[in-house]
């Protein structure tokens, strides 16, 4: 029977993380896109736990062989925060994870930038069927104002997302960092 491997320090590191990037983004998105305090941690929210979770399902659903060495020390980092082989692998290791972040900075920031706006395309939706319930047609307002989110962008959500999660990296890196040392 395989035994269960549950990394409750990096469980507990990534839900503080969270945290503070769920905050440093709603005060983003409050001040760049004029939402209401509690609008814009709801949104924010809402885009980094999705984000988060298709994060995680994308890399726990990465094909994973025992022979490739990048593979087996980036899963030695996130179970263990170490690294293993000589400092010439490790040094490839840390330009390769460097570039898959910023790949990966930018592949978030395009999710929660669709997730904001399909939950926009949602709200309004559902604020219109309050306020007239005899409204025949919700499901296909409801299908072209998804269709429009998925095919437009604002620039101001864009920039606004940019920022919020190029801050929220920043912290997050500093954070890292930090417990990197200490140890």
């Amino acid at each position: 029977m395989p035994s269960l491997i549950l990394p409750l320090p990096t469980i507990l590191v990534q839900s503080v993380l969270l945290l503070l990037a769920i905050a440093l983004e709603g005060f983003v998105l409050h001040k760049q896109l004029n939402l209401t305090r509690k609008t814009s941690i709801e949104y924010s929210i809402s885009i980094n736990l999705y984000s988060t979770f298709i994060g995680w399902l994308v890399f726990f659903l990465l094909p994973i062989s025992e022979n490739n060495f990048l593979e087996l020390n980036f899963i030695s980092f996130i179970y263990f925060n170490n690294f293993h082989g000589s400092p010439g692998e490790v040094w490839s290791v840390y330009q390769t994870i460097f570039l898959s972040c910023v790949i990966f900075f930018f592949l978030i920031c395009l999710i929660e930038l669709k997730l904001l706006d399909l939950l926009e395309a949602l709200i309004q939706t559902s604020e219109e069927h309050e306020s007239d319930p005899e409204a025949t047609g919700r499901s296909v307002i409801l299908k072209k104002r998804i269709t429009v989110a998925f095919l437009k962008t604002e620039p101001s959500k864009v920039s606004a997302i940019i920022i919020a999660n190029g801050l929220s990296y920043t912290l997050v890196l500093a954070i890292l960092f930090i417990l990197q040392i200490t140890e």
